[in-house]
């Protein structure tokens, strides 16, 4: 991927992801997070490639299990407290979509003193949409037009890309388009057949 200028506001805090990670999330009621907890995952939290501006893209083909979501996920509660954005969380499908966002993202952010401090009062029973201070992140999935072609983002994460279609993929990076400060495109999947779905963009 080229290089990119980020033209946006200035950042809110100008810590990591594994800055932010190891002094805010915690794994349990007293376990602190820690770099060391997934070994596999570890040059993942210290790539700080796109909030450096030097690539809006990152494709990660993983093995099943590697708590990959997890850094996702975390990476976009992260952003919240960095930059003012809007995200799009896709899935494959609807059911995922809402699992995702109600039993592991939701659960997530409630441990994080400062993530509860600016969630919107109506933001629990909300699955699609999470309202964090001034930024929303948008849970959605593949099957739905509107879905892919509603929203203007700053980011996007495709999870589970294998179960994905190419072409859907592309429409939903058109919520992209129209900006011109972040533009970040993260792609994670369990690997599928060679030379396609996220083989094809690794």
């Amino acid at each position: 991927s080229s290089s990119m200028k980020l033209t946006g506001r200035p950042p809110k805090t100008d810590l990591t992801l594994a800055e932010w990670c190891g002094r805010y999330v915690r794994r349990g009621a007293q376990q602190t997070w820690s770099i060391e907890d997934n070994p596999p995952l570890k040059a993942l939290y210290l790539d700080d490639c796109q909030a450096a501006g030097d690539t809006p893209g990152m494709v990660v083909m993983k093995g099943a299990q590697t708590r990959a979501s997890v850094y996702t996920m975390l990476k976009a509660l992260w952003r919240t407290q960095r930059w003012t954005l809007n995200q799009g969380y896709y899935l494959p499908d609807q059911a995922l979509a809402w699992a995702f966002s109600g039993e592991r993202f939701a659960p997530m952010a409630d441990q994080i003193p400062a993530i509860v401090a600016g969630r919107s009062r109506d933001d629990t029973d909300n699955k699609q949409v999470r309202r964090i201070g001034d930024c929303l992140v948008y849970f959605q999935w593949m099957g739905g037009k509107a879905s892919k072609e509603a929203l203007p983002l700053d980011a996007i994460v495709f999870d589970e890309v294998h179960a994905m279609l190419l072409r859907d993929v592309e429409i939903a990076m058109e919520r992209l388009s129209g900006n011109d400060a972040y533009r970040w495109q993260d792609f994670i999947s369990t690997a599928g057949y060679p030379d396609a779905d996220i083989d094809r963009l690794f």
